[in-house]
């Protein structure tokens, strides 16, 4: 039996589990086709729990008809109570030719978006995408009715088989970015809803509404095998699906569209920008045009396969890949490595081939992303089972593909932030054979990246780009992330200083001090320590130290030009030495606040393990992350501790001279490629030692740990210096003559041993009397008593007298 329906309204049939289930989580059931019908129509035509086949009245569209569960109309219902849309009683008319009747329905949102796409094929006649659904796409209020065609107790819910397996493609129109959810989840969420072939399903997840569109579907019913009923133990696959720019014919653009189009969304990268582009667009351009020219011969004998994006995480490797892909304007497919891996057996590996074969049975030429590939392709000693497989598949597929000169092409861009991991047989010539790793390095590259960031934000037209160029310079080590969590930080306090009362107020420098007071460096890691905060004017009696230090480093920084013209390199490691107490730490960290870089301050406690291999690992990452963060001071406090002089220990295995062996390692590679070529020192290796004796000399030639400035223990002059900088800070009542009395009776007095006398004396003043405001020679007298030097009779070695 069948009959017409008149579709009056829609209604987000979710709304009343969202206002059950706090804050709306993923538990939330999504959206479901179902149609309410008035109680007269349930009860005459016995649809209770039945399942009905809707299509639109006089078109194409009755061959694929919609189904739908049905449930009764009540304007009482909380779903309608409060909606003046929803009449009280659905009515039912004579059609005006007599045929039959007319009855009032009213349908899910899902439903009625499923209806608009019909209609819009209908006229449009065309299979395109729809508009996105979501769960407020409803009828507009003063719609005309649809009026459908409805095929009447087809089956009842329980005479419906359930559907045992779904193959779904996410709709062209979902947001890519997002992770595509795991199929038990989209299960349990639709658990109970009618689903059909080529019909659409809906999931509500944490990170949005995802629409995908049944393409395969496998149910435990013989007489209606095209209809299921969802369960929690359907098993679901989702393919990936290929992405076409808006209105591309699938035709490459140019290299100067191309390009252009790139970088008006990612700043910081031209020339590796067009390094890629350049690599890129003679294969591409060779691909298009032998498909299109069959009499032309490939210019290229070796096809060329993809290339691999490295990078630490936050450099910007997925929008510069995706960039690639959208602006080229070739279709393009995203597969997130980690999603490829599924509950059923075989399934991760076929997830993988429709994605490439789809590509190929339906493009001429065409891109895929790879996004975090050493998921699947780590290296070979770490994979077993489903990886070993999957492995496996992705090598097959990608020899196979680009084979035959003439036929459709897939070039891969695969993306990582564990180079490392990577299997090598696939970073080789034939398959990955370019790898390219961003790093946001130098102030042009940042300001790049802060213009494209920065766009929105609101600010004085002609001080913009000196606002960012200051930005700039001063965020050493900072990735794309880090500087979008600056402009992000800067939007919050204008939108504050909105609410406040200000609504003319614009983001100036003010905005950006105030952000980077507390966001640092991401890559900055365990060794972002927090230093005091200190500069060259706050340390008293080591004068010479800090003349050697300026010209040994601060110069170079800033005026570069000046070394090169003399043919010489600045030194790319320093170590400071002296006995204890001298100023040693307190020298490093005011040179870090003036050079205004980052540091990083590592105790050779933090490196040393007592696990065999570990305190290598930890050096090698200790160089890493330094280099990663350039340019950088790699301030490495004690080092005695950790390269102590080969031979002097006697372990079972070894393990100080390993550890001396892999810091030499790792210095030699770090300063030997760059030396001499500039001026300009990416990592500056800083150490202190109070034990030169106790170094490895390899540590001390030229072209490692080559500058040493020497602080000795404080002579008269010196003495004399560090007293009276620290009772310029304090209210003492002391005569030039008495300072130089109490300098002469300070000696074996370190600069430590000397601010300790200082800071008794200002106890002992207390103690006297709570109510003394200044602090006499007598006070520290008595000082002296306690305070007690711990350099008298120290032997100050320089190393060059060793």
């Amino acid at each position: 039996m069948s009959m017409q329906w008149q579709v009056i309204a829609s209604v987000d049939e979710t709304k009343r589990s969202r206002d059950l289930v706090s804050g709306g989580r993923e538990s939330t059931p999504s959206a479901r086709p179902i149609v309410y019908i008035s109680r007269e129509q349930s009860i005459q035509h016995k649809l209770r729990n039945s399942v009905v086949a809707l299509s639109l009245v006089g078109s194409a569209s009755e061959n694929v008809p919609l189904y739908a569960s049905v449930k009764v109309y009540s304007q009482q219902s909380a779903l309608f109570s409060k909606d003046k849309r929803f009449p009280e009683k659905l009515n039912t008319r004579q059609v005006e030719s007599g045929s039959g009747k007319l009855c009032d329905v009213v349908v899910s949102n899902l439903l009625w978006w499923e209806l608009q796409h019909q209609q819009r094929q209908q006229q449009e006649h065309t299979s395109g995408a729809p508009r996105e659904f979501h769960e407020d796409y409803a009828m507009p209020i003063g719609s005309a009715p649809i009026i459908v065609h409805a095929k009447l107790a087809l089956y009842q819910i329980n005479d419906i088989g359930n559907a045992t397996q779904l193959t779904v493609v996410p709709a062209t129109f979902n947001n890519h970015t997002r992770p595509p959810p795991k199929g038990a989840a989209i299960a349990q969420s639709l658990s109970g809803s009618v689903v059909s072939l080529n019909g659409w399903i809906s999931y509500r997840s944490p990170y949005g509404t995802q629409t995908f569109q049944i393409i395969d579907i496998s149910t435990t019913s013989g007489d209606l095998p095209s209809v299921g009923i969802m369960s929690e133990a359907t098993s679901i696959q989702i393919q990936p699906s290929t992405i076409s720019r808006s209105g591309s014919s699938g035709t490459l653009v140019s290299k100067s569209e191309w390009i252009g189009g790139i970088k008006g969304v990612v700043g910081g990268y031209d020339d590796l920008l067009s390094e890629i582009v350049d690599h890129l667009y003679g294969y591409l351009e060779d691909a298009v045009s032998s498909i299109h020219k069959t009499d032309v011969p490939s210019c290229f004998q070796t096809p060329m396969k993809g290339i691999m994006i490295s990078g630490r995480p936050g450099t910007g490797k997925s929008v510069l890949a995706s960039s690639l892909a959208e602006h080229s304007g070739l279709p393009y497919t995203v597969i997130n490595c980690p999603d490829v891996f599924q509950t059923n057996a075989g399934a991760s590996e076929d997830y993988l081939r429709s994605a490439f074969s789809s590509l190929l049975a339906k493009s001429k030429a065409s891109i895929v992303l790879l996004d975090e590939v050493d998921m699947i392709a780590s290296a070979r000693s770490s994979r077993k089972g489903v990886e070993a497989k999957l492995f496996a598949t992705l090598l097959h597929l990608v020899d196979s593909i680009n084979m035959h000169p003439s036929g459709n092409k897939i070039f891969i861009i695969a993306l990582t932030n564990r180079l490392h991991a990577v299997d090598s047989s696939l970073v080789r010539s034939g398959r990955l054979d370019k790898v390219y790793d961003l790093h946001l390095k130098g102030v042009d590259q940042r300001l790049g990246a802060l213009r494209i960031l920065s766009k929105d934000l609101p600010m004085d037209s002609s001080k913009r780009e000196e606002y960012l160029r200051k930005v700039a310079k001063v965020t050493h080590g900072f990735v794309p992330t880090d500087l979008q969590a600056l402009c992000v930080d800067c939007a919050l306090a204008l939108i504050s200083q909105m609410a406040a009362g200000q609504p003319t107020a614009v983001v100036d420098m003010s905005y950006f001090d105030r952000a980077l007071k507390t966001i640092r460096p991401s890559g900055m890691g365990e060794f972002l320590s927090k230093i005091p905060t200190v500069t060259f004017d706050d340390l008293y009696g080591i004068q010479d130290a800090i003349a050697d230090l300026k010209v040994s480093i601060i110069e170079p920084f800033h005026n570069p030009g000046k070394y090169i013209d003399l043919g010489i390199s600045p030194p790319r490691g320093v170590i400071v030495h002296g006995p204890p107490g001298v100023g040693k730490t307190m020298l490093c960290c005011a040179l870090a606040e003036e050079l205004g870089i980052n540091f990083m301050l590592v105790e050779s406690s933090q490196i040393r393990s007592k696990i065999v291999g570990e305190s290598e690992k930890n050096i090698a990452r200790m160089f890493a992350q330094a280099k990663a963060n350039a340019p950088c001071i790699l301030f490495i406090d004690q080092i005695d501790v950790l390269a102590p002089s080969r031979g002097s220990t006697n372990t079972s295995e070894n393990s100080g001279d390993r550890i001396v062996t892999g810091l030499l390692t790792e210095m030699d590679g770090f300063f030997t490629g760059s030396a001499g070529k500039s001026a300009q020192v990416d990592v500056l290796v800083l150490a202190a030692t109070n034990r030169p004796e106790v170094i490895d000399s390899a540590i001390l030639r030229p072209g490692r740990l080559d500058q040493i400035v020497h602080i000795p223990v404080p002579d008269e002059k010196s003495r004399q210096a560090i007293l009276e900088g620290y009772m310029n800070k304090m209210p003492i009542r002391i005569t030039p003559n008495e300072i130089q009395t109490l300098t002469r009776a300070t000696e074996g007095y370190s600069g430590a041993d000397l601010e300790n006398l200082c800071r008794e004396a200002a106890l002992i003043c207390l103690r006297q009397d709570i109510t003394n405001t200044e602090i006499t020679l007598a006070h520290l007298e008595s000082a002296k008593l306690v305070s007690k030097p711990s350099l008298l009779g120290y032997e100050d070695q320089h190393l060059f007298s060793r």
